[in-house]
Order: structure tokens, then sequence, then C-alpha cells
């Protein structure tokens, strides 16, 4: 017992040393930095979080474990210390992305849009750097439960909100704008989490897969009740991964509108071939083990960009990128392959078969996923009104190199929302940035021109942004 009691303390000034150091590190990565109220509250969780861990730690070591509860105290260190490595991973990404000048404008922006959406629910999204060269939603449900376990265990230790999200952007993007429009997407991803749209279509596989094995599998093949469960747990997994990788294109697309499409093709590297003249559709028509294949997405986008009445736009400006969304929207099911290995040896030989059924359902599901989001948008979330009225002035503001906070028109002036400076900026970067180049003087190299007008545009529009929320929080639009 003597031994389990020097492990007690050995463990425990190990945590308490974890603790004060993660702390240390938050506190001196908020010096001098501007934070998100998000990300504070965030930070503010974690230092609550230590604190709380360090108090009861603290009591521990003064002596309060009877013999008998002592191994139990050991193993609830180690759940502690599983928790705190977590923590500190978090605490690193935040203060990582702020140092790296986070794009502000943008992720508050996010944070009002899903704002509007969840009314009268709160949201609340803080935005992490990420090493990786991918935008992705951080999946908190085993954090929630880590913190929920260690809830039981630690007195007045706060579990982390429902309300939190966490959105991950590459390091190397941090000054970007146009690019990030990528976080409305993963945006949708947190969106969906708070709709009954997994209960809903998980029910709908349940059903239609018990009928389709019944009457046309069986039909080829004697299916056993495992067989059939393996089949259910494999068509369930990946059909429920596309069906919110489509929830969040489409949100993306309603909310933000040309934007999203563009910052995705420019940052998966297809806007090269979509503007190319004789550009056809992409190559990437595999549905995958996490996505549904680019051009079946691609397809969605066009319908919802028509629908909304973006496609003129899109073709006014960008008319090259518009014949590719036409090349899509004329895009069968058929069209599309599966390329996930199907680990079932006795069904192999009607992969065909199964596949071919799940493209379908796919193809019927996205009705049920729309008519979600529409329902979520009830708030009034969607973007085209003012971008009518205010497009033009943004685009001859960015044409003369000037901020495009405020437009006047004949009825006076106007402050044109997020949503248009973004789209209308992504139309200027695909139209009118060779304009805007060549009535400038420089002596440095057409490439390296172009580099920093690239640049110069996603801070112009990035300042606009702000001034927008400027005024919006001081009650002026």
């Amino acid at each position: 017992m003597q031994e389990a009691r020097k492990r007690i303390e050995s463990e425990g000034f190990s945590i308490l040393k974890l603790c004060h150091d993660v702390k240390n590190f938050v506190d001196s990565g908020r010096m001098g930095r501007t934070y998100l109220r998000e990300t504070e509250e965030f930070l503010d969780y974690i230092v609550n979080s230590m604190d709380a861990v360090a108090s009861s730690v603290r009591y521990d070591l003064e002596g309060h474990i009877s013999d008998e509860l002592v191994e139990a105290k050991l193993r609830d260190f180690g759940e502690i210390k599983k928790a705190l490595v977590w923590v500190y991973a978090f605490a690193k990404q935040t203060i990582d992305a702020d140092s790296l000048s986070i794009p502000f404008s943008l992720a508050t922006f996010v944070n009002h849009v899903a704002e509007q959406i969840q009314k009268p629910s709160d949201a609340k999204i803080v935005v992490l750097g990420s090493p990786d060269l991918m935008y992705y939603k951080w999946n908190l449900g085993e954090l929630r439960d880590l913190s929920a376990n260690i809830s039981e265990r630690i007195k007045d230790f706060p579990i982390l909100p429902n309300e939190i999200g966490l959105l991950l952007f590459p390091y190397c993007a941090a000054r970007e704008v146009l690019v990030n429009c990528d976080l409305f997407h993963e945006m949708g991803h947190y969106i969906y989490e708070t709709t009954d749209l997994k209960t809903e279509v998980h029910s709908d596989i349940v059903t239609c897969l018990v009928k389709f094995i019944k009457v046309q599998l069986m039909e080829n093949i004697k299916t056993s009740r495992f067989v059939a469960r393996e089949l259910y747990n494999y068509v369930r997994d990946l059909l429920l991964r596309w069906v919110e990788e489509i929830f969040a294109d489409i949100l993306a697309i309603r909310v933000l509108g040309p934007a999203f499409h563009f910052a995705y093709l420019e940052l998966q590297q297809v806007l090269p071939v979509a503007i190319a003249s004789d550009a056809d559709v992409g190559t990437e028509n595999d549905f995958t083990a996490t996505h549904p294949a680019d051009n079946f997405r691609f397809k969605l986008h066009a319908k919802w960009l028509r629908k909304c009445g973006w496609c003129e736009e899109v073709e006014k400006y960008a008319s090259e990128v518009q014949a590719y969304l036409e090349k899509c929207e004329k895009l069968e099911i058929n069209a599309f392959e599966i390329n996930c290995h199907l680990p079932i040896p006795e069904l192999s030989g009607q992969k065909d078969l199964i596949h071919k059924w799940m493209l379908n359902q796919v193809e019927r599901l996205v009705e049920t996923v729309e008519a979600c989001v529409s329902k979520k948008l009830e708030n009034g979330c969607e973007p085209f009104y003012d971008y009518k009225r205010s497009a033009a002035g943004v685009m001859t503001c960015l044409e003369h190199g000037v901020v495009p906070s405020t437009v006047y028109l004949e009825g006076g002036k106007i402050y044109p929302n997020p949503t248009t400076l973004l789209n209308a900026g992504f139309f200027f970067f695909l139209g009118g940035m060779q304009g805007l180049i060549e009535r400038t003087k420089s002596e440095a190299n057409p490439i390296d021109r172009r580099l920093h007008y690239e640049k110069r545009l996603n801070e112009w529009l990035a300042k606009a942004i702000d001034d927008w929320q400027i005024l919006r929080m001081e009650d002026k639009l």
C-alpha cells in the first residue's frame, strides 16, 4: 500500500506540473493578442479545466484518500492525464492560429452566420490552425465524452458546452480570405450535428436495405444474418458520411453562393481545369470512403447556384467556369463509381449490383438533405439581395485598388455585407485582376505582380469585412 501511495504522490505532482505549464502556456499566448470572442471563451474553458483538476489533485495529495480507494484514484489520474493531453493540443492550435494572424474577419462572419441559422440556440465556433493542407471540422464526440467522464471524477470540472464547434484551416492559409471560404462547408458539418437528419437517414437506410436484400439480393445469393449485418454496416457507414458531406455542401452554397464553389475548386486545384478553354468535366467520378465524387458535388453546386439565381452572375464574370458547371449539371448518377472495398467475401460477385443500388439511394437522399437545409435556413441567411444591390460598386472599388467597405449609389451609401464582398471578390479574382495589374507600373515580372495583387486583394476584402462587422456591432447598418 505504501508503494501505491508513492505512486499517487508521483502521478499527482506530475498532473499539477502539467496543469501549471498549460495555464502558463495559455496566459503567455494571450499576451498582446486579439482573440475572437469564441476563442477567448474556449481558452477560458481550458484554464477553468486546469484549475478544477489542480484543486482536486491538491486535495488528494493532502491525504484525503482512504487506502481502499488508492488503486481507483490511480486509474482516475490516468484518465485525467489523457484528458490534459487533448486539452494541451487544442490550446496549442488555438494560440498558433492567432499568432499566424488567423482571418479574424472571416472567422467572425462564420460565427455570425452560424448564430443566425441556429437561433434561438447558441453557436460558438472556434477556428484553429492545422498542419494539414485541408479544412475540416474536429469531431468533438470523444472529447465531450472525456470531459463528461472527468467531471464525474473531479468536482467543478467544466463539461465542454454543446454549442462549441472546432473548425480547422491550414496554417499556411492564415492570411487568405477567398480560399478560406471553405470554412463555410466545415460550418455545415457543425450545423449538421444539431439536426435530426442522421437519425432520419439511418431509419431510411434500414428500411430500404431490408427491402433490397429481400427483393434483389436474395435472388442471386443466400444471405445469412451475419452477411446481412455486415452489409448493413458497410452501406450505413458510407451513406451517412456522404449525406453529411452533401448537407455541408448545399448549406455552404445556400448561405455563401459561388464563393464557396470557387474556393473548393481553388483548394482542389480544379480551377485551372475549369477555366481552360477546352475544359471537360473533371476526373473525380469516384465516391470514396469519406466523400461523394467531386463531380457529383459540382452537380449539386450547379443546381443550387441556378436555383438561387447566381448562374447569371457566374456567366457574366466567369463564363468558362459556368460552362464547366453546365456540364456537371448534365451528369447522370450512372456516370459515377464507388471506389470502396466491399469487405464481405460472400458478396464479392454482387459488388456492382450493391454499389449501383447505393448510388441510386444517394440521389434519392439528396432530396431529404435539401429539405433539411431549407428548414435550417428558415431564419433567413441567403444572400442574393445585397449582392444584386451593391456588387457592381464593390467591383469598381477593387478595379481601382480601393477597400470596398462603402459603395455609393444614387440612393446614398451602402455597406456591402461579407457575402457580397466574397462573391464579388472571387469574380474579380477570376476576371478583373489582369486589368488592375496592367494599369500599375512595376519592374517586377508578371508572375510576381499577380501574386502581389492576389495578396492585396485578400487584404482589401478582409478589411472591408472587418468594417462591416464593426458597423453591425454599433447598430449602424
